[in-house]
């Protein structure tokens, strides 16, 4: 998983804080789902019995050439839900997936300054409500690969271009290495981005707290 975690300590356990609260029981569901919780290293269900799941990934990180959506974020929902719920049925109640891995993907969730694509969150909201309807259950997961589609350090957003184009970086990416030669997540111009937002340079950590605190309010019940 490439969340966005920072790398000191304390930060990064705030952040596993606020992941392992966004994992979410199926919100109306069948009668053996239950709200998950976490018991030391496990989860457990209401009656504190150990629950296993069997996870299926459909992060939805979105790419830029691809949009199919009435708007920008459509793109990065769980494809393989959306688009077609006979899949999901197969998924869920003949191979036994019980638990999806689905983007909350800052980037679409802020298209601008001081936006919040409300259509977005419901149409993700709407997404979860599809699989507790199957009974399965759902982590929200802030995916990024690279940060951003910005210059060509990804082929998909994690965080949003507005704020990543306040970085003004000290090398053209890919320094230090030869075009096509790295992934980005290491190199100077991505690692640059990620500090500034950790250090609120440009105001970046301010709005990745805004986009938690919206996942969170949205998905807390």
């Amino acid at each position: 998983m490439h969340g966005l975690f920072p790398p000191n300590p304390r930060a990064a356990m705030l952040m596993a804080i606020a992941l392992l609260f966004l994992v979410v029981a199926a919100e109306s569901s069948p009668s053996d789902v239950s709200r998950i919780t976490v018991s030391g290293r496990f989860f457990v269900d209401a009656s504190r019995r150990v629950r296993l799941f069997h996870g299926f990934n459909d992060v939805g990180e979105g790419d830029p050439h691809k949009r199919v959506g009435p708007f920008d974020g459509y793109n990065y929902l769980p494809q393989t839900l959306i688009s077609n719920e006979t899949r999901l049925s197969i998924l869920a109640n003949e191979y036994g997936f019980n638990c999806f891995r689905i983007g909350a993907i800052w980037a679409a969730l802020q298209p601008a300054p001081n936006i919040t694509d409300m259509r977005y969150l419901a149409a993700l909201q709407n997404a979860t409500r599809l699989l507790a309807s199957h009974g399965v259950y759902f982590i929200l997961d802030m995916h990024q690969d690279a940060l951003s589609t910005l210059n060509g350090w990804s082929d998909h957003d994690g965080a949003p271009s507005w704020v990543v184009n306040r970085t003004k970086p000290r090398h053209p990416f890919p320094w230090p290495f030869k075009p096509g030669k790295a992934p980005g997540d290491v190199t100077e111009a991505v690692a640059q981005a990620f500090q500034e937002i950790y250090k609120d340079t440009h105001g970046g950590r301010t709005a990745w707290a805004a986009a938690w605190r919206s996942f969170a309010n949205t998905f807390k019940g």
